[in-house]
Order: C-alpha cells, then structure tokens, then sequence
C-alpha cells in the first residue's frame, strides 16, 4: 500500500505524532527515517492500529487462600473480570485454566495478568531457570503461541537478571514480540495458503505429465533415455547458435516433446540432426 509520514499515520491512527513515534521505535510499526523523519508502511500501520484498538479480554487478580499439611497459605489467581469460566472455547482464555492462572506471589501474579491483558490468549510465557550446577545461572523468560492456522508460532527467549525478572520493561518486550507476531499472522496464512495451492498445482501437473508418458509408452513402447533426450536438446542449441541448417529434423523441439518420442524415434533424431549431408 506504500509509506506515508507519521503525521499522515497520526492523523490515520487517530493518535498523537509522539505515540506514532513510540510504536516506530518499539518496532510495532514497519517504518524507518529518512533525513530524519520517519517514513511508516502503510499497510503495517493499518494491522497494528487494529490490533490495538480492538476489544481486548479484561482479567482480575483474586486474592486466594488454601491450607496444606495444616498450614494457611495465600495464592493469587488471574481470572476474567466478567465472572467468564476458565478453559476452551468462544470468549474463554486457555491461560486461565491451569497453572498459567495460579501463583504464590503477587509480583509474578501480577506481570503476567499485564501480560495477559495485552496480548491474544494464544500467547504464553514462562520463566524458566537453569539447573543448579549450569554454567549460565541467569532465568529467561520463554514466549510462545500463536494461531493455529499460522504455520510459523512464536517462540522466543528473553534473558534477564533477578533485578528485572517482573520490571515494566521486561513485561513490555514480551508484549511487544507477541503483538509484532499476531501483527504478520494475515500475511503468513496467505502466503502459506499461496504455497500450499502453488504446491497442488505442481503435483497435479507431475502426476498429468506421468500419466500421458505412461500412455506413450503403452502405445509407443520404450520411450527416449535420458541420454537420448539430453543429447538431442544439445545438437537442437549448437544448430541454432551456428546457424546450421543441415539434416531433415521436423520433430519436438522442447524436453517434454522429446520425452514422449519412443527410443527409436529419437534415435532416428539424432541421426537426421547429424546428418548434414542431406
């Protein structure tokens, strides 16, 4: 669809230039400068402003309690606000039906309900953490999902520190690779269907291109080698480049042609192609 300015997407998104300017720099936008100034894809800036701007679920964090070997202990549990039941299906959020939901600390709680609410439920994230006695003792977050029609899921890693395991920040690049995938997730299924037709096509042409040589050769027997096919190509290409004119050759001209002539047929080829005394 083009590039246009950012004042131009402000005025498309409905947004302020500097919130236009945010998303390029997030890379939320495709968009890149020119003397200065950002030049934004059209196109890029028409799926994020739709992504942004539709209904997103809404969570709430419950405060729980349960007792365990006789012990009292409190847990926190991310559930939709408007009372929906967790699980699978219509207006359902599967992170909500198992251990993505429940959490003994509200920080973690708490980062992944931001998390929740900004991005599709097809989205998960995990920190994982190294073995005990591994050389790189540092967590990483893990990020993976996507649509189930979307032949390239996401599947990221993100290191951090135990300083900024559950910062804004941290919460805010995960956010962000989840929204730039589902943002490109049209133009993949697309792309995939385009390859997967293409694919159709070709195999349906093999299989037609087996069967007309299978009834030439019932009719025909044998039909042309390889060899014999290679090497007629060959002597078609030196007549044409020199010019040449001899023999009495009125057949194919083009590999399929050729394949479909019996061995005898395309031996006689050869001979009337090298034949230049006639």
């Amino acid at each position: 669809m083009g590039t246009i300015t950012a004042v131009q997407a402000a005025a498309q998104a409905r947004v302020s230039i500097r919130t236009i300017h945010s998303w390029c720099h997030r890379g939320a936008v495709t968009a890149t400068k020119q003397a200065g100034r950002w030049v934004i894809d059209s196109s890029s800036l028409l799926c994020h402003v739709a992504l942004v701007t539709r209904k997103r679920t809404t969570y709430r964090l419950e405060q729980e309690s349960g007792i365990s070997e006789g012990h009292e202990y409190t847990f926190w549990r991310i559930a939709l606000a408007d009372g929906t039941a967790s699980g699978h299906g219509p207006g359902k959020d599967p992170r909500l039906a198992g251990s993505e939901s429940v959490f003994h600390r509200k920080e973690t709680a708490a980062f992944h309900l931001r998390f929740y609410e900004e991005t599709d439920s097809c989205y998960h994230i995990r920190l994982r953490r190294p073995p005990a006695r591994s050389i790189s003792p540092s967590p990483w977050w893990e990020i993976t999902g996507g649509e189930d029609d979307d032949p390239a899921h996401l599947k990221r890693r993100l290191p951090v520190t135990r300083s900024d395991t559950y910062a804004l920040s941290t919460c805010d690049v995960l956010i962000m690779w989840a929204q730039q995938h589902a943002a490109g997730a049209t133009a993949r299924v697309i792309k995939h269907g385009q390859r997967k037709l293409a694919e159709a096509a070709e195999a349906a042409a093999r299989r037609a291109r087996a069967k007309r040589l299978a009834e030439a050769a019932r009719l025909k027997g044998p039909l042309a080698t390889d060899r014999q096919v290679d090497y007629i190509l060959t002597l078609l290409a030196r007549r044409e480049r020199n010019g040449e004119c001899g023999g009495s050759f009125a057949g194919p001209t083009t590999r399929a042609g050729l394949e479909e002539m019996s061995r005898s047929q395309a031996s006689a080829c050869i001979v009337s192609l090298t034949d230049t005394d006639q």
